[in-house]
């Protein structure tokens, strides 16, 4: 080890040896480890901690001889770049000659700069010293032995008192069997290594790279996983679409079905032959609807070039047709909606061949059967209540390991707790339409119409409540992707919140050695305030420095898949500081990263969206990370913070960090602590005054917005698929409506003969659609509300509730305006015809 030291006699303080090295010596066998060299009178027998062997020409300094005590000073290098003085007393146990191994001058290793100077004048040393100190006696043992070293301790001694981040040992000699020469030991050497090291102890590892390259093109988002997800309310509307349509065909031949069971057919062969027919037209649609999907995926993505680019931060993006993913669509589509044709179906082998030949489309119900029922429905609507808002309140605790491919317990309860109560509010419309509408409506004018428009909803119970179903399912989407926003800058420093209570967050581009909360720190970097401001600023200022071990960035903002993260060292300040807001965390989440694993593993943190989305891994898991010394090393991963700063990178412990990567010297990123107020003089000082380390502050809440623009930019685009979601709706909408006006001409012509007025009748069938639109907006609002609860109760939540509200609005007048066709229908039908026909 090489050390700038000075020696001092105790018997004068005066006398010293200026910048000598010192050898740790391995004391293995006395007379071997001694054996080169030849000692001014008697050969120690052993050394002692605080025993040390020195040369004559230290001896000549110093004036001293064998058993007296010496002392030494030395300098260690401190966490931030100080350089605290250490002084020593030691025994001296033997004086070496100046001959032989004594003056071997590569016991020191090569420090260019140092040993290569040709005086000590011109060492380009990387601290400051007092060369005014060196004395002729220091140049006379420069000139004749360089950087040999004037004493020796026991290794362990060296070991313990000059501990090295990167490693105990400056070099290993290796002795030469009698008789053996240096090119036999040398190949002896060689191939023992070869024979008994792995390549990864000598950090060498064998990577397939082209494999390596693919992996990382896929990228780090699965937008198929993302669309399907969040389209899943949207596919569950077509297909309740689709079998509504079909059924509402059903329904219009019922009569023709019904002659083909009279004739002799069995009802097994009339239904295979309405399921054919089905079969057709969806096949035929999942064709149209392949050439219609890669329409709209190229709209999709000039979409995200353009519109929505912060998503993806590029407009390089090419659609690339799968035939194998088209056909896996289109058989998909098929399946689904071939299922929905038979679920449509189903209604209709209850019914005799009787009741179809004369129109009945669905059996009587029961007199007096709907009460019970009606009770047993209300039933269920509170059980499904109850579990899906406990459900919606665990989705912020849940712990957010995953569940199956990829999605994390959170979403899949997410998902669930909307699901449940989207489903209690329809077996709510339900029951109520169940209800014994044996009762006249009584009252007259507008309110009693109003009263007779509702009760028409019960005739065709299934129809609305799947029409209300189809209005449900597009405004979850809608609501829910609406509720999710979120804006940082609405976030003030808080200590449980994203930002952790900082106000910038900072990197350099090299390295700072020196804290910069302490006054040493500031002026050896030159940290000097030049206005009020700033003097205010330094002196409300905390900045937590963190190590660096730079790797690929994992956060949102990169598209492609990571494999090697960047790393911070979190100082043990930061540590039992804490805050930030973590996901599923204990009462001091931050202490996992000093707990000590019994597989010895090193623990880690990291966000949400870096391990989820960009390293695909969640709490539990391990993170292949090459360390120093094992190419192969692996990071335990402890804990997920909740939308931070930290996104793009995992952090562990200062100490751990500095055992893995000992190469890696001072600090390269700083969140600093300073009132909102100073904020900007703050960020003006820091970057003026560490121009030269490359330092660049930024706000938290900008740079946690950049982040999120990401997320708040795909659920922009996932509201586009709500606004597809609710044309379908309102598409049913008005083609429900339109099929009960022509079912109930008869009767709408008899309101007319009694004397309705034609605004009345219209008023019958706008009261009927108010129920179906209304009840399903805010079933499906509702539902998706107490799903995002976790959600609205944090900091920063965006929630658009103005425009959110005027998009339901429009909905709501978009759905009526849909309905408008029945509505026209209705009052146009002509009475005498229609009276005459039946």
């Amino acid at each position: 080890v090489y050390l700038a030291n000075w020696f001092r006699s105790p018997e004068n303080p005066q006398a010293y040896a200026m910048y000598s090295t010192v050898a740790g010596l391995d004391v293995l066998d006395v007379d071997d480890a001694f054996g080169p060299f030849e000692f001014v009178g008697t050969t120690p027998d052993s050394l002692g901690d605080d025993d040390i062997i020195i040369n004559e020409f230290l001896a000549e300094d110093l004036q001293v001889k064998v058993g007296d005590p010496v002392r030494y000073a030395y300098h260690v290098v401190g966490s931030h770049g100080e350089l605290p003085e250490v002084e020593r007393t030691a025994t001296v146990r033997g004086i070496v000659k100046m001959t032989g191994a004594a003056i071997d001058k590569q016991l020191t290793p090569t420090v260019k700069g140092i040993t290569d100077a040709d005086s000590l004048d011109d060492w380009d040393q990387p601290f400051s010293m007092d060369l005014d100190a060196v004395t002729p006696r220091d140049d006379e043992y420069w000139n004749d032995y360089r950087a040999t070293p004037k004493a020796f301790f026991r290794l362990e001694t060296a070991q313990k008192l000059w501990p090295n981040r990167y490693g105990t040992y400056t070099s290993v000699r290796i002795g030469i069997k009698p008789g053996q020469t240096i090119a036999e030991a040398t190949k002896a050497l060689e191939t023992a290594l070869l024979a008994t090291i792995e390549p990864a102890e000598v950090g060498l590892a064998f990577q397939p790279i082209r494999a390596q390259g693919l992996q990382a093109s896929n990228g780090a988002t699965d937008f198929t996983g993302l669309f399907v997800g969040f389209s899943f309310f949207l596919i569950l509307a077509a297909v309740i679409l689709v079998g509504l349509l079909f059924r509402l065909a059903v329904e219009q031949r019922v009569r023709q079905w019904g002659l083909f069971s009279a004739v002799g057919y069995a009802p097994r062969q009339v239904w295979r032959l309405m399921l054919g027919e089905g079969l057709i037209l969806v096949v035929f649609g999942g064709v149209l609807g392949a050439f219609a999907a890669i329409g709209y995926a190229q709209l999709m993505l000039y979409g995200l070039k353009t519109w929505w680019i912060g998503a993806i931060g590029t407009k390089f993006l090419i659609l690339s047709i799968q035939p194998l993913s088209v056909g896996i669509g289109v058989f998909a589509a098929v399946a689904t909606s071939l299922i929905a044709v038979a679920w449509g179906l189903r209604q209709l082998q209850k019914v005799s061949i009787r009741e179809q030949l004369v129109g009945v489309a669905e059996p009587e119900a029961v007199a007096g059967g709907n009460v019970g029922r009606r009770e047993r429905q209300w039933s269920r609507v509170i059980f499904f209540v109850a579990l899906g808002s406990i459900l919606g309140v665990l989705t912020g605790v849940i712990p957010p390991t995953e569940a199956f491919s990829g999605l994390s317990w959170a979403v899949v309860v997410f998902f669930l707790a909307g699901m449940l109560v989207l489903t209690a509010g329809l077996l709510g419309l339900s029951g109520w339409l169940r209800g014994d509408d044996s009762q006249a409506v009584h009252g007259r004018g507008a309110g009693a119409i109003w009263r007779l428009g509702l009760r028409n909803a019960c005739r065709r119970r299934q129809r609305s409540v799947l029409t209300a179903g189809l209005i449900a399912s597009a405004s979850f989407v809608i609501a829910a992707v609406a509720a999710g926003h979120k804006n940082p800058t609405e976030e003030r420093p808080n200590k449980a919140s994203g930002n952790g209570g900082f106000t910038l967050v900072a990197e350099s581009s090299s390295p700072i050695l020196y804290d910069l909360n302490t006054p040493e720190g500031r002026k050896t970097l030159n940290l000097t305030a030049k206005t009020p401001a700033q003097e205010a600023a330094l002196a409300a200022m905390h900045v937590v420095q963190f190590r660096v071990k730079p790797g690929e960035d994992a956060s949102c903002l990169n598209l492609f898949q990571t494999r090697v993260p960047t790393l911070l060292g979190v100082p043990q300040a930061m540590i039992e500081r804490g805050g930030f807001k973590f996901i599923g965390g204990g009462v001091k989440p931050w202490d996992v990263l000093t707990a000590s694993q019994a597989d010895g593993s090193v623990p880690v943190l990291g966000d949400m969206n870096t391990l989820m989305f960009g390293l695909k891994k969640s709490p539990g898991q391990r993170v292949p990370v090459p360390s120093a010394d094992d190419p192969q090393h692996q990071l335990q991963i402890a804990g997920m913070f909740d939308g931070a700063v930290f996104q793009g990178v995992l952090l562990m412990s200062e100490e751990n960090f500095l055992k893995l990567y000992p190469e890696r010297k001072g600090y390269q990123y700083f969140l600093v602590d300073v009132p909102l107020e100073h904020a900007a003089a703050a960020a003006e000082l820091l970057e003026t005054d560490l121009a030269e380390y490359g330092f660049d502050t930024e706000p938290v809440a900008q740079r946690l917005a950049r982040f999120l623009s990401v997320q708040n930019t795909y659920l922009s685009t996932f509201q586009s698929l709500g606004g597809l979601g609710l044309l379908l709706g309102t598409f049913g909408l008005a083609t429900v409506m339109l099929r009960n006006v022509l079912e109930r001409q008869a009767e709408l012509a008899l309101l007319r003969a009694v004397g309705f007025r034609p605004s009345q009748v219209a008023l019958l069938v706008l009261a009927e659609t108010s129920l179906l639109l209304l009840w399903g907006l805010t079933t499906g609002t509702a539902a998706a509300l107490l799903a995002m609860t976790p959600h609205l109760a944090t900091t920063g939540a965006d929630v658009p509730w103005f425009s959110g509200g005027l998009l339901m609005a429009g909905v709501a007048l978009v759905g009526f305006a849909a309905a408008g066709g029945a509505i026209r229908a209705a009052t146009q039908v002509p009475i005498v015809a229609t009276l005459r026909g039946e």
